[in-house]
């Protein structure tokens, strides 16, 4: 019975219910009706929007003809009824289709709760992505038909939205947003649903947010993008982040406050999710690596998250008075597989204390603790690498580029190193279970034995518990030695050391493997009266060009467990004024020669063992006196000597020792030396033994060999002496 036009109208609407018509029809005879006074009244209604299924109840409301002076007709509506349990207002116009078919109406209802109701009302893509976000609240609501004049399909159609005492959490990224408020609309015109001004709030944070839903058969696109600013970082964004970039909060344990910029896009036909982070601050913040059990805090950070990638443009943090700089990448691999990535690190006044130590994996923290270092370092333009696996139990492996600057730092390899100040550089690997690494020292200064080195340089590398100084094979035999300034002269380390685990328990006991180790020390050309010089020796004038070599071989660190020989070769010298000579000299009343330089050669053979140096023989040559020496130096400074002197028969007789003299073959006068390196209190023996075995000894007097073959000494282990080698 209705027109076309009326007849789409009732197919968009979907009106039931009763109605009450009332007016005068007349009918011309000629096939025309004429009406005044019309009235339609609807009652207990029901109107279903078959572009907004929300049903709508006991709807009430006219429908009046309006005729202008030609006879057209346009037909006034006006509603009200009830959506559920809201208040509903419906009014518009409409004219037939023989007038052009125009027609305008507006439908508004405000507080409409956001229900299963709602949501089962919206087009499938709305649907979805209200569910999705899991989004509750209150709405305003208003639509919008219009049909223009001439238009043949249908009306033309807008929804306005707006939200209110909302509350979301978006499945694929659980974040819970409370008091969200914003605006919801859709144009036919574009087919395109638009989020505009959305605001919320996580905590004291604050939450805005505009995108859009683009309906397409079976491919329905959700584009959102999202600021979040100053929120904790907390677990609620921890659960959040876990679906985005899996095992990043597992392995930093983050902090602090963020403010971010996020795009999702998501297209729920295919359950495919894309989220990018493109501009994340981090401030106040704090982490602690897994692998590395060492806070760091006052964390000021800036990266970007896309395609599973992390990029850390800028990193700065704290710990104590540690100051670390750097950027770098977060990347997942295939094979759940993750890589943390740090370029370009400072870090200022790092103090490797027990704390930092005990961070530190296994046996990198055992050979640490072996070097007890004290001081602070700083790291310049280093690169830092971690690998590990999501959910299994892979180990974390590291991989590293050091470089070090240093600064008055004390540490131990073996002997005390103090003072130490210059640059190093160290490259290595991590796999899990053993560290292997390879370097160069650059000292500028370090003290060893209150000895001044300068210019230190050379090699290192380890091997898990393998600690090389220069370079050597098992033999010790030397290439590209640690080498430095002392004395004016050149010293020449290489050494090789396995870190054990011996520790002292609360007993003082020491407990574990112990460390064992190497080291063959050579030195030419020292000058001894630099080392008188800086001793503030005085008066005291000793000279000589010093040359020597020193193999050392260790178990632990109990002193006696010490062993080693060596040879130390003066020559030229003009040696008198030693302490331990000097006292000889006053013993046996011998005068001092014009240039008071009473030998012009020394050489010195010795063994370490039972916390002693043993010298087999101490040989000094000189124009007034020749003596050749023995016996032992305890590590404490007290000292047992013996002395044994040829006088050259052109010299004076000894006057004290006339008799003695006249009576040996051999002119033969014998001191012994107790006492200490600082107080020696020699004494003449009268009453020795001129056997064999002391002929012998005197017997291989002689000048002193030159150290060209670099075979004095033979190499010793605990097992005994083996045959000597270069």
């Amino acid at each position: 019975m209705l027109s076309p036009g009326l007849q789409k109208l009732y197919d968009s609407l979907n009106p039931s219910g009763l109605l009450n018509v009332s007016g005068s029809f007349q009918y011309d005879g000629f096939g025309h009706w004429t009406q005044e006074n019309v009235l339609y009244e609807f009652e207990d209604s029901t109107v279903v929007f078959d572009k907004f299924r929300y049903p709508i109840h006991q709807v009430r409301g006219t429908v009046t003809p309006v005729f202008d002076e030609v006879g057209d007709v346009t037909y006034q509506y006006q509603f009200e009824g009830r959506a559920g349990q809201r208040p509903l207002a419906l009014s518009g116009w409409s004219r037939p289709e023989d007038q052009g078919g125009e027609a305008l109406f507006e439908l508004s209802c405000n507080q409409l709760p956001v229900d299963e109701t709602f949501l089962n009302a919206c087009p499938d893509a709305v649907r979805h992505a209200l569910k999705s976000l899991e989004f509750h609240g209150e709405s305003d609501l208003n639509v919008r038909l219009q049909k223009r004049r001439g238009q043949k399909d249908g009306f033309d159609h807008q929804l306005r939205l707006a939200v209110s005492k909302g509350s979301l959490e978006y499945s694929k990224f659980p974040y819970p947003v409370r008091d969200v408020s914003g605006q919801v609309s859709f144009d036919s015109a574009d087919g395109v649903w638009h989020l505009r001004s959305v605001k919320g709030k996580h905590g004291d944070a604050t939450l805005t947010a505009a995108g859009t839903v683009i309906p397409q058969p079976g491919n329905d696109r959700f584009e959102l993008k999202v600021m979040l600013s100053d929120a904790v970082i907390d677990h609620q964004l921890e659960h959040a982040m876990s679906g985005v970039v899996p095992g990043l909060w597992d392995q930093l344990s983050p902090s602090g406050r963020v403010t971010a910029e996020a795009r999702i896009q998501w297209m729920p036909d295919r359950d495919i999710l894309n989220v990018e982070l493109p501009d994340v601050k981090v401030t106040q913040g704090g982490l602690m690596l897994k692998s590395f059990r060492y806070n760091f805090d006052n964390i000021d950070a800036e990266f970007a998250y896309s395609n599973g990638r992390v990029t850390i443009s800028k990193f700065s943090a704290k710990h104590d008075e540690t100051k670390i700089r750097g950027s770098g990448e977060y990347q997942l691999e295939p094979g759940r597989l993750w890589r943390l990535t740090f370029h370009d690190v400072d870090v200022d006044d790092l103090l490797p204390d027990r704390q930092f130590r005990n961070a530190l994996p296994g046996s990198m923290a055992e050979a640490l603790d072996t070097l007890a270092p004290e001081g602070r370092v700083t790291f310049k333009d280093s690169q830092l690498e971690l690998r590990g696996g999501l959910g299994t139990e892979l180990p974390v492996t590291a991989a590293w580029d050091l470089n070090g600057i240093i600064e008055g730092v004390d540490f131990s390899v073996g002997v005390d190193v103090k003072d130490a100040r210059g640059t190093f550089r160290s490259l290595g690997t991590w796999d899990g279970r053993k560290a292997v690494s390879r370097g160069e020292v650059k000292l500028d200064s370090a003290f060893v034995l209150n000895q001044h080195l300068k210019r230190v340089t050379g090699p290192f590398s380890v091997n898990d518990r393998e600690v090389i100084v220069g370079t050597v094979s098992q033999e010790m035999e030397t290439k590209d030695p640690l080498t430095a300034e002392l004395l004016e002269g050149t010293l020449r380390l290489n050494a090789r050391a396995v870190i054990g685990s011996q520790k002292r328990n609360v007993y003082g006991q020491l407990v574990g493997e112990p460390t064992q180790y190497k080291a063959l020390l050579r030195l030419d050309g020292a000058k001894l009266e630099e080392y008188l010089r800086r001793q503030g020796g005085g008066n005291v004038r000793l000279q000589g060009d010093v040359n020597g070599r020193l193999l050392l071989e260790g178990v632990g660190q109990d002193p006696a467990d010490l062993v080693g020989e060596g040879r130390v070769e003066i020559k030229p010298a003009a040696l008198y004024e030693l302490p331990v000579i000097l006292k000889i000299f006053q013993t046996l009343n011998i005068a001092a020669p014009p240039d008071r330089a009473a030998f012009d050669e020394a050489v010195m053979q010795f063994q370490i063992r039972n916390e002693q140096f043993e010298f087999s023989s101490i040989d000094l040559l000189g124009n007034a006196l020749s003596l050749r020496g023995r016996g032992t130096v305890r590590f404490d400074e007290k000292i047992d000597l013996e002395f044994y002197s040829i006088v050259p028969k052109s010299q004076p007789v000894i006057p004290l020792v006339r008799e003695i003299v006249r009576s040996a073959s051999y002119g033969l006068v014998a001191v012994d030396v107790k006492g200490s390196i600082s107080d020696p209190k020699p004494f003449v023996k009268t009453n020795f033994v001129f056997d064999n075995a002391l002929r012998n000894f005197l017997d291989s007097f002689q000048p002193f060999r030159p150290l060209i073959d670099n075979a004095e000494v033979p190499y010793r282990t605990s097992q005994g002496a083996v045959p000597n080698r270069p």
